[in-house]
């Protein structure tokens, strides 16, 4: 079940422990790399020592928590718990930048955006453990104190699109905390709210009215777009063909009346990105039928219904496609490009004769097999030859320095970029 499930959705990081790459002044990190405490006297304001987890919030999950134990609150009490992006200042307690968020020892308020608090919890100081968490459905920040639910502090700020790390921020002479991003029990009953958010989000769905077909028409396009030749002519042999009519007709459904937020992420910017759909959406053209993608439901008139659906049926493409994904799965990328540049003439190539983002992908994930198989000198050239075009390219960049960077590692399945080399990564890729 672990293969399959590695198949079917990459592997997803998540906060193991403090990151010790890059923190603030006046901290000592113990050796297990949980442990943290204040060496300074914290006589001035920049004098805040912040340290955030080695990875970021993980996002394909209803919740995300983790607990501090307030070990020795210190002379004052000025602890900042909470999350914040990358670009976070290790200077500064959680809360007083722009997209973070704290939640404060010495006065108990709630921080975001801004050093001038508000009233939100208690008080929390020596031998409290107080818990931070993201409702990633809701796109909200609330706090717990010794196992008590706080209550929502923040709603996350919209359009950032950066991830958020966990975070803690002292400055308190002495202050000491021990950080559980859950390798322990946690004081809070994260387990009873996640099953009560879950019955409440199978309550706005069950709530929805959809049509059969709209359905039908749903799983259909995740199959396409993926691949599974096999399962789609498996589901059209059972479909009516009179269905056609009814997806001609129909509609985007109506969202729930008691649902609150309802599914905000799906398409808005929220942690590490999130909100981005695999599926192809927003006018794209779908390669199965050579036609625009409908957005949301089924935007068909009554006159394209049918031959919709005859295309659809057709499995035009079909099998191509998942011939492509199984030569990416297996890693056979030259294999791949040779036959998108046969099969489908032009979707390696933007009309100015540039590569398009297709085959930037596929050279990006050529140059990973390469260093995969340790093969690091013919990486390094093919690097030289094949992806220096790609420097240039801002929706590129990112993920260029990202595999660029595995051979800055002598030991990569141990290193943080290890995830670029399992089969996941391939899924990703496919998938794309």
């Amino acid at each position: 079940m672990a293969a399959r499930d590695e198949l079917w959705e990459p592997e997803e990081l998540e906060p193991t422990e403090l990151s010790t790459d890059s923190f603030g002044n006046f901290l000592e990190v113990g050796t297990d790399k949980l442990a943290v405490k204040y060496v300074g006297q914290g006589h001035h304001e920049n004098d805040v020592g912040a340290i955030q987890s080695n990875n970021p919030v993980p996002i394909r999950r209803l919740l995300y928590y983790f607990e501090v134990s307030i070990e020795d609150a210190g002379r004052n009490q000025r602890i900042g718990v909470g999350f914040a992006d990358r670009s976070f200042k290790l200077s500064r307690c959680p809360g007083w930048e722009t997209n973070s968020y704290g939640y404060h020892g010495h006065d108990g308020s709630k921080y975001n955006g801004s050093s001038r608090g508000e009233i939100y919890g208690p008080k929390f100081t020596t031998g409290d453990i107080v818990g931070a968490g993201i409702h990633l459905e809701e796109q909200t920040v609330f706090f717990t104190k010794n196992g008590e639910l706080l209550g929502t502090a923040f709603p996350l700020d919209e359009g950032t699109g950066q991830a958020l790390y966990p975070t803690v921020g002292l400055h308190s002479m002495n202050a000491k905390v021990v950080v559980n991003f859950g390798a322990k029990p946690f004081k809070f009953n994260l387990a009873g709210m996640i099953e009560m958010e879950r019955a409440k989000l199978a309550n706005d769905i069950s709530s929805i009215s959809m049509p059969w077909s709209y359905w039908h028409l749903l799983v259909r396009e995740y199959l396409l777009h993926h691949g599974y030749s096999a399962t789609v002519k498996a589901l059209d042999k059972e479909s009516n063909p009179s269905d056609a009519m009814e997806l001609a007709s129909c509609e985007a459904p109506p969202r729930a009346e008691n649902g609150k937020n309802s599914r905000k992420m799906k398409e808005k910017g929220a942690p590490n990105g999130v909100g981005a759909n695999r599926s192809m959406s927003n006018g794209e053209t779908s390669a199965d039928t050579g036609q625009p993608e409908h957005k949301g439901g089924c935007s068909l008139s009554s006159a394209s219904g049918a031959s919709k659906l005859a295309q659809m049926r057709s499995g035009l493409a079909l099998d191509q496609r998942g011939r492509v994904r199984q030569l990416l799965l297996e890693g056979k990328i030259d294999q791949a490009i040779e036959f998108l540049d046969h099969e489908f003439p032009g979707v390696l190539t933007n009309e100015d004769g540039s590569s398009s983002s297709t085959m930037a992908f596929l050279q990006c994930q050529k140059f990973v097999e390469l260093v995969r198989v340790g093969e690091l000198d013919n990486a390094l050239e093919y690097a030289r030859k094949m992806l220096v075009h790609l420097r240039d390219r801002a929706s590129e960049q990112e993920h260029l320095q990202e595999i660029i960077a595995l051979l800055a590692y002598e030991n990569i399945e141990q290193s943080p970029l290890a995830p670029l080399l399992s089969v996941a990564q391939r899924y990703g890729r496919s998938g794309t």
